[in-house]
């Protein structure tokens, strides 16, 4: 299911508790608080998903292991076993998940910008990009490009995304590691 699809089932059913009664609060544009963090969670829907299906895989894949057989064995309580154990086993793979997640939510940004009303950074690019006054009879004769805003945001946007990269390679190292020797 298309994510825009699913944001904007969620605006529908947001606004029909509205009507039911459900006490209300601002979900578009960004001068409320409120319409920050529906934006946010608009915005971590699907990588919340993504994640959690991440964790449930590589969690399941551990089940078999013979390590937690004998360990059940003893009586080791599930609780030891899903955080000492089989967490710290799978935490490779899920750290190596992170610059998915990252990219997903910046691809994401300007979707949830552009139909919560919110005016961030990725919707400030897109309008210095030509695109917020243009119709089909004005391309491209009266487009009005701001190309220093665009290079600020997208080098800001590159870098932030290198840094992501490069602190989700250290974290599965020192996680490889750190699993290594116990």
């Amino acid at each position: 299911m298309p994510n825009f699809f699913i944001i904007i089932v969620v605006q529908m059913v947001v606004l029909w508790l509205f009507r039911q009664g459900f006490p209300q609060f601002s979900l578009y544009g960004n001068e409320d608080l409120s319409a920050f963090l529906f934006a946010a969670v608009l915005l971590s829907l699907f990588p919340s998903m993504y994640f959690a299906n991440i964790v449930a895989s590589t969690l399941e894949s551990e089940e078999g292991s013979f390590y937690l057989i004998a360990a059940k064995g003893r009586g080791v309580k599930k609780s030891v076993l899903l955080i000492k154990h089989q967490l710290a086993n799978a935490l490779p793979s899920i750290v190596q998940q992170i610059p998915v997640m990252f990219m997903y939510l910046l691809s994401n940004l300007l979707m949830v910008e552009f139909l919560t009303s919110f005016r961030g950074a990725m919707y400030r690019t897109y309008q210095a990009m030509g695109f917020q006054e243009t119709s089909l009879e004005s391309l491209p004769n009266q487009m009005y490009i701001e190309e220093p805003v665009i290079v600020v945001y997208l080098t800001f946007f590159i870098s932030l995304g290198f840094l992501v990269n490069i602190g989700s390679r250290v974290m599965t190292e020192i996680v490889t590691r750190r699993r290594r020797l116990s």
